[in-house]
């Protein structure tokens, strides 16, 4: 499994998502600011975030994905998103840090 993730500093928008997956739905998290996405098996296969450079960190979209994979059946994938989120973070406040 491949993830791709892409960062729009304008919008201020991260996207990471599970590369030759179709997502044929979403939720919505207005409150933590973040879109899921699922696949035609109910797996989660991408995230839409708001506000990323304004995170402190991602313990609500940590939390919201636990409960989506463990109590709702959802699965897959959710180990290497969360593990690439941190990742990304780290990267993208690094860069934004070199560029200001």
């Amino acid at each position: 499994m491949q993830l791709e993730f892409h960062y729009d500093p304008e919008t201020d928008i991260a996207t990471i998502r599970v590369l030759g997956k179709n997502p044929v739905d979403s939720e919505h998290f207005e409150n933590e600011g973040f879109v899921i996405d699922y696949d035609e098996n109910d797996n989660i296969i991408a995230l839409e975030i708001f506000d990323w450079n304004k995170r402190e960190d991602l313990s609500d979209i940590i939390s919201v994905l636990t409960k989506e994979t463990f109590d709702l059946g959802k699965r897959n994938y959710i180990p290497d998103i969360v593990s690439d989120l941190a990742k990304y973070k780290k990267i993208v406040n690094n860069f934004s840090l070199l560029t200001h």
